[in-house]
């Protein structure tokens, strides 16, 4: 349940030029689920992750995705070994 939520804000991020500027503001992971409990999406570390991980994967990575990829972005660090990147 909680990964279709993440499925859900990371569909919305890729969509809202707004929101993706607020995930751009943020330096840690915690403070992407704190925009994302703002939203009404109520999520872990560990559901950001295994969404980033899955779009990894499959290739289907929105231009914002890979800006985030580009910029080293605590949300797209799949192999990562904490939620504080």
């Amino acid at each position: 349940m909680s990964l279709d939520i993440a499925r859900e804000f990371h569909s919305k991020v890729n969509s809202n030029m707004d929101l993706q500027s607020e995930i751009r503001g943020c330096r840690k992971i915690e403070e992407t689920l704190e925009v994302a409990r703002n939203h009404g999406y109520h999520l872990t570390s560990q559901d950001l992750l295994a969404v980033a991980e899955e779009a990894t994967k499959s290739g289907d990575l929105s231009d914002f995705d890979l800006e985030l990829v580009s910029g080293g972005s605590p949300i797209c660090c799949v192999n990562c070994t904490g939620p504080s990147v």
